[in-house]
């Protein structure tokens, strides 16, 4: 069994309603994480929201919604001191459709501009307590489904005044309603910016951030393959559980991970579980692989 530490930090529900109301002070950020959430939270996002207090990392969610659900332990802060116009949420457009992710891009480099804070996807799981204080700069490799390798920004950390944050905010802030292939502004410019600027070389390894390449997506929630996602995760101070595959696919994110498997081991250790409203099996998870690769 797959067993994790106690959260060593207390729910305080007044926190998170003060942060709308209450204006940031400036102070240092180092080892704190940031990320963006607008909506109902799915049990798999507030799972891996959960993990961040359970390892004692402070974690800051960024919405526009003051009556967001969060974790105990986690920080709701308004959107508006990073973003003042909501409308740019529903005007970012991948492959056809309104994309919230795309969004997101954008959101992130002024964050970090910003706040200095590392920026963490939603769907990123925390695995340990990850220490990047006396790191400047933290970004990870991912593995492509051409076998190469490209820069992914769902775990970034940069220094506020890098003329890469300025180069990253004018080229997203350009593609407002315009229809773009997925990732254009996300992990395929931070690839190309990073060459540009020169520090690619930063890119810390593929195991690191996203040990479980996103044509694997299913492996966490297979009981067959938990033993081989806890090898594959036993250096990683995160797991990327690639929610758009997901999403993409139909997989009921309400459904419970089959028991057995890495992601119902760490979600009964989190006590996430009862945010499911069902639970979900190994035959009908597979049944579900099988159409999508038929």
């Amino acid at each position: 069994m797959f067993k994790w530490p106690r959260n060593p930090l207390n729910s305080d529900p007044v926190q998170h309603l003060s942060a709308f109301f209450l204006p940031r002070r400036h102070r240092s950020t180092d080892g704190e994480f940031g990320t963006f959430w607008q909506g109902q939270l799915d049990p798999l996002i507030y799972s891996c929201l959960a993990s961040f207090p359970h390892f004692g990392a402070k974690l800051h969610v960024y919405s526009y919604d003051s009556n967001c659900e969060l974790p105990p332990g986690v920080e709701l802060v308004d959107a508006r001191t990073i973003c003042r116009d909501k409308t740019l949420v529903g005007r970012y457009i991948a492959d056809g459709q309104r994309s919230f992710a795309k969004f997101a891009n954008l959101f992130r480099y002024r964050m970090i501009r910003q706040t200095g804070l590392c920026w963490v996807d939603t769907d990123i799981l925390c695995l340990r307590r990850p220490d990047f204080s006396s790191s400047p700069m933290v970004f990870g490799r991912q593995l492509e489904p051409s076998h190469s390798w490209s820069i992914n920004n769902a775990v970034l950390k940069l220094p506020p005044q890098h003329p890469i944050l300025r180069d990253l905010i004018k080229r997203a802030s350009a593609v407002v309603d315009v229809d773009q292939p997925w990732g254009i502004i996300g992990p395929s410019l931070l690839t190309e910016l990073a060459k540009k600027h020169r520090i690619d070389h930063h890119a810390r390894e593929i195991q690191a951030f996203y040990p479980v390449p996103s044509s694997d997506c299913w492996k966490p929630l297979l009981p067959e393959a938990c033993g081989e996602i806890r090898g594959a995760t036993r250096a990683a101070d995160f797991l990327h559980l690639w929610h758009e595959s997901f999403r993409r696919h139909g997989l009921d994110k309400w459904a419970a991970p089959p028991v057995g498997s890495f992601l119902h081991e760490v979600c009964q250790d989190l006590g996430t579980l009862p945010r499911f409203r069902r639970a979900s099996s190994e035959a009908e998870l597979k049944a579900l692989i099988a159409d999508i690769a038929a």
